[in-house]
């Protein structure tokens, strides 16, 4: 009896191996971690462990032996239901009356959470000068955060986030790999540029790297993004010749989605076009020189070229 149900243990074990394994080689590259490295921990090493407990499984001959290689097999999975009843548990307590993702428990900051959701600027003035606006909830997640996230569904109401930078708000602390002027930027083609400049007088760093080692005024290249943001964060202290974890620069990053009106601005403001290369390890220059001239942006590619050839 305990044979079927320790083999059937191990086959599980390894599918799952298998599977994080693939996982992590699959954003190894993104995140920059060494290839090496994810076979090493996620590979070689649970195979090990593994091997052990089958080795023990064999070699025990005593039923109590059996039975330990037995549980040793079960913890992984063990492990894992256990983190997601628990993890259940924390997103239901999270929620609010109506279901909805609240990221906080019973309290100010639950009702903090609920005043921002509906851009009640008296109440989320009030309950923010009685709390910690820092301290993060469900995931990290701050109200900042969650101001941030409103944007995207209500872009004309910015006056809950000026109201949190007031009382205190950190506009560097971001959470789920998100920071706030990263998406302040992204919203500005519907919010305008007044959240960016909220977070940027309120002190947000534009050369903040996020956990993927990019600077986070590199947003400032999306294809919705017009040269007039990142004119704001080059005038807040946007260093132009960063290179991101990878070798990118952000005018490789531009030139990666077309933006070649922005491109163009960094260029004027000073960036360097040797600095940095694209994963097939292209500058900025021979790039440019790849892309067919009706790419151009109102002339923004011609003066590109102009510029580069002087």
């Amino acid at each position: 009896m305990i044979a079927p149900i320790f083999w059937g243990l191990v086959v599980l074990d390894l599918a799952g191996v298998l599977l994080w394994f693939t996982l992590g080689l699959a954003a190894a590259g993104s995140a920059g971690t060494s290839p090496v490295r994810v076979v090493l921990l996620l590979l070689v090493l649970p195979l090990l462990l593994l091997g052990l407990v089958t080795l023990l499984y064999l070699r025990g001959g005593a039923p109590g032996w059996r039975l330990l290689a037995v549980l040793l097999a079960a913890a992984p999975l063990v492990t894992l239901a256990s983190l997601r009843l628990v993890a259940q548990v924390q997103f239901r307590g999270a929620m609010n009356a109506e279901g909805e993702m609240t990221f906080f428990r019973d309290g100010p900051h639950r009702e903090l959470a609920e005043a921002i959701a509906r851009n009640d600027t008296a109440q989320v003035a009030t309950l923010a000068a009685t709390i910690d606006l820092n301290r993060g909830g469900l995931s990290g997640m701050t109200p900042l955060m969650l101001a941030m996230r409103q944007l995207r569904r209500t872009p004309d109401q910015q006056e809950v986030l000026r109201t949190l930078l007031q009382a205190g708000a950190d506009p560097n602390l971001g959470a789920q790999s998100e920071l706030p002027l990263a998406i302040a930027i992204q919203v500005a083609g519907t919010a305008g540029t007044g959240p960016v400049i909220a977070l940027l007088e309120a002190g947000a760093d534009p050369n903040l790297v996020d956990e993927f080692g990019r600077p986070v005024f590199f947003a400032g290249v999306g294809h919705s993004v017009t040269p007039e943001t990142m004119a704001l964060l080059l005038d807040h202290g946007a260093a132009p010749d960063m290179v991101a974890r990878g070798g990118q620069s952000v005018l490789v990053a531009a030139a990666l989605v077309g933006n070649w009106p922005v491109a163009l601005l960094l260029l004027e403001r000073g960036a360097d076009p040797s600095v940095g290369r694209n994963l097939d390890g292209l500058t900025f220059a021979e790039m440019v020189e790849r892309v067919p001239d009706e790419a151009g942006a109102d002339g923004a590619l011609l003066a590109i070229r102009q510029r580069l050839r002087q």
